[in-house]
């Protein structure tokens, strides 16, 4: 992770440092052209950004009627994420793509329509296919299962099955 943030870190340097250059250039030619204004970028291909392999470190806790399986993936939407309960393998996956918001800020960062090969430089470890299968322990209640995404926190709860209660067995 640390170097995947120095390589995003010196991507935003050297596109904030061209963005200045770009600006003195646009203010010594102000008076001569207009700056045309800046459309919305197009959309990247997602079979390229799908390529990147997103990771989804996922951690789990134990309670006394649950097993809660939790993971972290910046700007992970529920609208991007399925999950899938083939016997006792949970399937998480989700394409983590770029929204337009994201496009145009990289648009207007760039002064030009970014290409798969910009999203790809940036968005290392932001963007990307994710691909998870958790193992589900024999008392988790299948029918119970439940999930949140909320500002790329995953939460999966796994509720235990009801324990028979024994009745006390007394020896004589």
């Amino acid at each position: 992770l640390f170097q995947e943030d120095r390589q995003v870190d010196s991507a935003k340097s050297m596109l904030m440092k061209r963005r200045k250059e770009l600006e003195a250039l646009a203010h010594a030619d102000k008076e001569a052209a207009p700056l045309a204004p800046v459309a919305p970028a197009p959309a990247a291909p997602n079979e390229r950004l799908a390529e990147l392999r997103l990771q989804l470190e996922l951690t789990s806790q134990t309670l006394p009627h649950a097993y809660v399986v939790s993971g972290f993936a910046r700007g992970l939407k529920k609208e991007e994420l399925t999950l899938e309960l083939r016997g006792s393998t949970l399937k998480i996956n989700a394409l983590r793509l770029p929204t337009p918001e994201e496009s145009a800020f990289l648009e207007r960062t760039l002064r030009r329509a970014p290409t798969v090969e910009d999203f790809m430089a940036v968005g290392r470890g932001v963007f990307g296919q994710i691909r998870e299968a958790i193992k589900l322990p024999m008392d988790v209640d299948r029918s119970k299962i439940q999930a949140t995404c909320v500002d790329g926190q995953l939460r999966i709860t796994l509720p235990r099955q009801r324990q028979p209660r024994r009745p006390p067995q007394f020896s004589w």
